[in-house]
């Protein structure tokens, strides 16, 4: 299963990468063959500054902002092991249960500073317009519970540790970005093929 995967994995960044050599492709021989028409070329002078000085472009946004943020938290959750003890409190030990309720206190104190940053009038996190999807709310909301589940799953670890406190921390902390380098290459890979279709044809 871990084979497969690895192999779909390596291909579909292969693809990425001959899908973005086409596109390169594509632009050059469409715009020698129709100079008139709006296609830019990506193998000219202004393509190629475009091409190599996207690529900073291509990671900024709010989509990689969040991809990397759940899993860094659901992988703190995970490997803490708080995401499967936190529904059988019963079976977990004096310390565990602690841990557990902080955890929780944590995440629900978030909760509770995300409502009153929303119902706070002229609250600093609304937007010039006043609401809350298009200002900075969405990312200290998400901020805020990342936070608090990162920390209430690195006290879960440390105390329910058999290893080692620090090496369940290191471990709870570096789990969920370590799942998310390859996501986060695909992520790569496919924006910059986007806005390159986008820069070469639209």
């Amino acid at each position: 299963m871990r084979k497969n995967r690895q192999k779909w994995y390596v291909l579909a960044v292969a693809a990425l990468c001959v899908a973005e050599l086409l596109t390169v492709l594509a632009s050059w021989l469409a715009a020698a063959l129709s100079p008139s028409s709006d296609v830019r070329s990506l193998l000219s002078g202004e393509g190629l500054r475009w091409l190599l000085g996207s690529y900073r472009a291509n990671v900024d946004g709010a989509a990689l902002f969040y991809l990397l943020a759940a899993c860094f938290a659901a992988g703190a959750m995970v490997e803490s092991g708080v995401a499967k003890k936190i529904f059988s409190l019963k079976k977990c030990t004096s310390d565990e249960r602690l841990a557990a309720g902080m955890f929780i206190a944590g995440v629900l104190f978030a909760a509770i500073l995300s409502a009153l940053f929303a119902l706070w009038p002229h609250s600093f996190l609304l937007s010039v317009n006043g609401t809350l999807t298009t200002g900075p709310y969405p990312k200290a909301v998400l901020a805020l519970f990342v936070a608090a589940v990162a920390c209430g799953s690195c006290v879960f670890a440390a105390m329910s540790a058999s290893r080692g406190a620090w090496r369940a921390v290191y471990c709870t902390l570096t789990t969920g970005l370590k799942a998310a380098m390859p996501f986060a290459l695909l992520w790569f890979l496919a924006a910059g093929l986007v806005r390159s279709i986008v820069y070469c044809f639209a």
